[in-house]
């Protein structure tokens, strides 16, 4: 299936999903204990990041993604378009 196929529909429900792994609960203290510990590890200290990734990630449209891969990414549309091999 092709980006321009990705109706409004699948692409709500692909976001859904990647929001309700992100939320499920962790099933062990260990998990728990990793999660709180990456952000000291990493000396950002924002314990809230994975709420704030989900709440940007549901406000994300297919129309969004669309015009990032047109502007970015397509080799025939892209305005800054960067070959990496």
């Amino acid at each position: 299936q092709t980006l321009v196929e990705f109706n409004t529909v699948k692409f709500d429900a692909l976001v859904e999903s990647i929001a309700s792994k992100a939320n499920e609960q962790l099933t062990s203290v260990d998990a728990e204990a990793n999660r709180m510990w990456t952000p000291i590890e990493e000396a950002t200290y924002d314990f809230a990041r994975l709420a704030d990734e989900v709440e940007s990630l549901q406000k994300v449209k297919v129309d969004d993604v669309l015009d990032m891969w047109d502007r970015y990414i397509n080799p025939q549309t892209a305005v800054t378009y960067t070959r990496v091999d």
